[in-house]
């Protein structure tokens, strides 16, 4: 899981990603892995946002790999 704040990763380094959140501390990527999948294969990229004391995030990407190539 992700820490708050800050993107991570741990699909491939080079991932061919077309979401935009590396390096970005105002999204929070999540990576799960699908039923049947051994390994992590859905990434959702979250905007970070805040309103006074609250914090929320909102779906901006979602990616699947669904031939479990990297």
């Amino acid at each position: 899981m992700a820490d708050r704040g800050r993107a991570t990763s741990s699909i491939q380094l080079d991932d061919k990603s077309r979401c935009d959140y590396k390096e970005r501390e105002d999204r929070e990527a999540i990576e799960t892995a699908s039923q049947g999948a051994l390994l992590h294969n859905v990434r959702r990229v979250y905007q970070l946002t805040t309103y006074g004391e609250e914090r929320r995030r909102t779906l901006v990407c979602r990616e699947v790999d669904v031939n479990q190539d990297g």
